[in-house]
C-alpha cells in the first residue's frame, strides 16, 4: 500500500507542524492554569515519527509540551502506519520518562498522563466512542489533518458540541482535483462539506474554501486561515483553519501563531497589516 507517508517529506508537509507546536507550547502553558483535565484528539495521527529525517509528525509534537495534555487519543487508518504508530509513541515515553497508561498497562516514569491505545481506523467512525471516554468537563484540543476529504462534517459537528478548539487541514488541492467528480448527492464532497448546497456555490477555490470557513462559523465563534501553503511549483496545497470560542486564542492565532511560523513562507504570504501589528505585540498581556 503507497500512502503519504511512503514520500518523501516535502517542505510544505512539514510547515503545519509548525503552527502546532507552535500553538500547543502556549496553549497548554495557559490551559493548565485554568482547568484541571484538557485532553489531545489527533485524528489522521500519521506514524508519530518520520525516521529517515527524525522529524517528529503531530502525536510526538503533542507528547513533548512541557505541560502534557491529561489524556491523549491518536486515530489512524492505514494498517501499516498505525503500526509505526504505536510503535513510536511506546518508545518515546520510555525515552522521556512519560508515565503511560496505555490501556490496562501503568509505566512507572516521572510524568504522568493517560496515553490510550492509539486506534487503528477512521476517526469518522471511532468519535463517538472517542467523546464518551473524554469527561464532559474536559477542554478538548482537536488535530484533523486528512490527506483529502476524508474528514466528514458531522464529525466536526459532534466535536464542536464539546468544550473544544479546533486546528483542521483544509485541502485546497484536494478539493480542486474533484472539481467535476463529485457532483452526485453522497458524494465525497457533500461528506466533506456537510450538505450538497456547496454545489450551489462558485467552484473556484477561493469561493468554496468562503463557504466552508463559514458553515464552521456556525459552530465556532471564531475562525483564523492561515496563508495557503505552497509547493515549489506555487501552486496552493492547503490551509490551516482553527476554530474556537475563545477570543484569547483568536488572538494568539492571529497576533502570535500566524506571524512566527509564516517566517518559513514567502513574504508575499505574510499578510501586512497582521506583519505591523505583531512587531508591536508582546505574548505577555496574553498570559
Amino acid at each position: 500500500m503507497r500512502t503519504r507517508f511512503k514520500v518523501p517529506l516535502s517542505i510544505e508537509r512539514k510547515k503545519k507542524w509548525h503552527f502546532l507546536g507552535y500553538y500547543l507550547k502556549m496553549y497548554t502553558s495557559i490551559i493548565k492554569n485554568h482547568f484541571s483535565d484538557f485532553t489531545y484528539l489527533d485524528g489522521f495521527a500519521g506514524p508519530g515519527k518520520y525516521s529517515t529525517s527524525k522529524i517528529f509528525g503531530s502525536p510526538l509534537i503533542a507528547l513533548s509540551t512541557k505541560f502534557p495534555f491529561t489524556r491523549y487519543f491518536f486515530v489512524e487508518k492505514c494498517p501499516e502506519v498505525y503500526k509505526e504508530l504505536d510503535k513510536n509513541i511506546k518508545e518515546f515515553c520510555s525515552e522521556n520518562k512519560i508515565e503511560a497508561i496505555i490501556g490496562n498497562k501503568k509505566s512507572s516514569y516521572k510524568t504522568e498522563c493517560e496515553i490510550n491505545d492509539p486506534i487503528e481506523g477512521d476517526i469518522n467512525e471511532w468519535i463517538d466512542h472517542i467523546l464518551k471516554q473524554i469527561p464532559t468537563n474536559s477542554r478538548i484540543f482537536a488535530f484533523m489533518d486528512p490527506q483529502g476529504l476524508e474528514l466528514n462534517w458531522s464529525t466536526i459537528e459532534k466535536i464542536s458540541k464539546r468544550h473544544s478548539e479546533l486546528l483542521e487541514y483544509y485541502p485546497i488541492m484536494g478539493i480542486y482535483r474533484t472539481t467535476g467528480k463529485c457532483e452526485a448527492e453522497g458524494s465525497a464532497r457533500d461528506k466533506f462539506f456537510g450538505t450538497h448546497d456547496w454545489i450551489k456555490q462558485s467552484q473556484t477555490n477561493e469561493a468554496l474554501l468562503d463557504y466552508y470557513i463559514n458553515r464552521l462559523k456556525s459552530l465556532y465563534t471564531y475562525v483564523v486561515k492561515t496563508p495557503p501553503i505552497k509547493n515549489l511549483k506555487n501552486s496552493k496545497i492547503y490551509c490551516l483553519l482553527f476554530a474556537t470560542d475563545s477570543k484569547l486564542a483568536k488572538d494568539l492565532w492571529e497576533k502570535f501563531v500566524i506571524h512566527n511560523c509564516t517566517k518559513i513562507f514567502n513574504e508575499e504570504d505574510v499578510p501586512a497589516y497582521l506583519e505591523k501589528e505583531c512587531k508591536q505585540a508582546t505574548l505577555t498581556k496574553y498570559l
